[in-house]
């Protein structure tokens, strides 16, 4: 049975729309070339790598090393540079190139302590990079030496996800150019972002030290009407099981509700295919519009905690957007009376933290909340 899958990185089977983007960064990890990436988050991006992109280059080199790390949330230079040293580490450990390999290369990593041990039971090689006492982490400089060595040997892939939260440490860009520019014209580079305004300080601006960095490819949503209908085709293939199908035009209204992001539709959906209402038959915008009504209340919770986290101000910014949503201007007049109880400036302190933080999106029409259920709840019992 086929479902909707949601809050977890998907499998092949469960990733739709995406065979253009698939061939073209086939094509260019292939001929050794550097890709960023850029796609609303839950818009599938991290699942196109992991269950497709990275299982193909696997299959045609079991060796190959993965250095996949995840850059969300850093802080600081030094968090990076464990970041790297721990994808390494696993990255490694899946390779499994033998010990006497490993034991040559990871002596040009200074600082380090290596551990190799043989799993008593699965026969495997693990593997650790362990800190020497009183070591600070490993160089970054230090670290792509060694995964250049590797990739001379066996070959190697790096994957940077959420690369853009870099952008708000010193010196971060610079020192990353600099390894980045010194790797061989031949080992591929994918980087994945979702925040579109700060990958564009990244690689856009012509001071930035990424800028023109790579090949830039953008992971659709589904305002695209040949996704819709592909998306549509999708939902009842899932929905079937239950012997519901759901018209092209209350498919359309759902995605247009969800903010064309494919993981809101499949939690909607999801609740629609469990749901008593209908039992059998045609979903109607009113059978939707229940199931849209329960995925909010099955999240309260959740959101009620995350309101809890913020300023007060924060939360007053949040409600004004999700009440008056699409806001054309932030520090407009007509978006600033909903918010009499704050000043102009701190409107706009508020929304500068909140837009670096993902929680708003810009689109044509003006900026939403990043998270369609969130906003609904918002707009529901605020």
């Amino acid at each position: 049975m086929k479902k909707f899958i949601y809050d977890v990185v998907l499998e092949a089977s469960d990733i739709c729309n995406l065979e253009n983007e698939v061939k073209i960064l086939e094509k260019e990890i292939s001929q050794g070339r550097r890709v960023v990436m850029y796609g609303r988050r839950n818009t599938g991006k991290t699942s196109l790598v992991q269950a497709i992109i990275l299982p193909h280059f696997l299959s045609k080199n079991k060796k190959l090393l993965i250095i996949d790390v995840d850059m969300m949330g850093v802080s600081s230079l030094q968090e990076i540079q464990r970041r790297l040293r721990i994808a390494f580490e696993r990255g490694l450990s899946k390779a499994n190139p033998g010990q006497s390999y490993l034991s040559v290369l990871i002596k040009s990593i200074r600082g380090i302590r290596p551990a190799l041990n043989l799993s008593p039971t699965s026969g495997e090689l693990s593997f650790s990079l362990g800190i020497d006492t009183g070591a600070a982490e490993p160089e970054l400089e230090d670290l792509f030496s060694a995964i250049v060595k590797y990739h001379k040997a066996h070959g190697t892939l790096i994957v940077f996800d959420e690369f853009q939260d870099i952008s708000e440490i010193k010196g971060a860009q610079a020192l990353i150019r600099g390894v980045l520019q010194r790797l061989p014209s031949d080992l591929p580079v994918i980087i994945l972002g979702s925040k579109k305004n700060l990958l564009a300080k990244i690689f856009a601006v012509p001071q930035a030290p990424l800028a023109g960095w790579g090949r830039d490819v953008q992971i659709p949503d589904l305002e695209d009407p040949v996704y819709q209908k592909k998306y549509h085709n999708f939902i009842n293939e899932r929905l079937d099981s239950e012997n519901k199908q759901m018209p092209l035009d209350v498919a359309i209204q759902l995605m247009k509700k969800s903010q064309f992001i494919p993981e809101t539709v499949n939690i909607v959906c999801d609740v629609l295919l469990n749901d008593s209402n209908p039992a059998k038959g045609k979903i109607q915008w009113e059978h939707v519009l229940r199931a849209l009504q329960k995925a909010v209340e099955q999240r309260k919770g959740r959101y009620e905690e995350r309101l809890s986290l913020l300023r007060a101000s924060e939360r007053d910014v949040l409600i004004a957007v999700a009440k008056h949503e699409p806001i054309p201007k932030l520090k407009g007049k007509d978006f600033l009376r909903h918010l009499r109880n704050l000043s102009p400036t701190t409107v706009y302190q508020v929304t500068q933290t909140l837009d670096r933080r993902s929680d708003l999106h810009q689109t044509a029409e003006g900026y939403v909340l990043a998270d369609a259920l969130f906003a609904e709840f918002l707009r529901q019992y605020r």
